[in-house]
């Protein structure tokens, strides 16, 4: 998988990779605008919708993002960081200002605060301490 490779050297090489792999595609609106082509920015073409977005595949990138900050300490920042720019790529591709109050539209957000929740439930689960 891409996140096997990612580091800040190659990060935005790997992460067109994994914007692909999560919006396809897809181009914000800005993008549109400052490009040499003559295309005009078409919300119901260019917008990403939820049905756009692969759930499988977006519960498996999150999933390892997170797997990966935990195991790799000193490049937690690094994912952190790396969340927060999906967080507002997928916000500017369905159209929305990056503000706050429009990232609980996020879809990767949603599952990233789904898996820390199930993360942090496992820490006071009785069965899983003894393990």
């Amino acid at each position: 998988m891409i996140l096997n490779v990612i580091a800040p050297d190659n990060y935005n090489k790997k992460f067109d990779e994994l914007r692909g792999y999560l919006f396809g595609e897809k181009k914000t609106a800005d993008e549109i605008f400052t490009s040499s082509t003559e295309e005009t920015y078409n919300p119901d073409i260019h917008a990403l919708k939820d049905e756009d977005i692969n759930n499988e595949l977006l519960e498996t990138i999150v999933q390892n993002i997170f797997r990966k900050a935990q195991l790799e300490k000193e490049y937690c920042i690094f994912y952190g960081q790396l969340c927060e720019n999906i967080i507002k790529l997928e916000t500017s591709l369905r159209g929305l200002e990056v503000k706050l109050r429009n990232t609980s539209k996020s879809l990767f957000r949603g599952k990233l605060l789904e898996v820390c929740k199930q993360c942090f439930e496992k820490f006071f689960d009785a069965e899983e301490k003894s393990k």
